[in-house]
């Protein structure tokens, strides 16, 4: 496991990564998530076009792995 200060050092793609379920949730609660982040300047991982799956696409995958943190909503 990498430790702390290596982990503060990186440069990630994402500051954050949310992981929820359900339209009403994109719509509703995660768009004012995103609006706040963008004006703090807290960039977010967002792909309009993820469709629910039982297998996670590697894409996605990386994506979370380059998230500085997840939330899951």
């Amino acid at each position: 496991m990498a430790s702390p200060s290596s982990l503060s050092s990186r440069n990630w793609s994402y500051n954050v990564f949310a992981s929820f379920h359900g339209p009403d949730v994109r719509k509703t609660l995660l768009s004012h998530m995103r609006e706040q982040f963008k004006r703090n300047g807290i960039t977010m991982f967002d792909d309009q076009k993820i469709e629910r799956s039982a297998t996670i696409a590697p894409s996605l995958t990386e994506a979370i792995k380059e998230s500085r943190i997840s939330i899951v909503i």
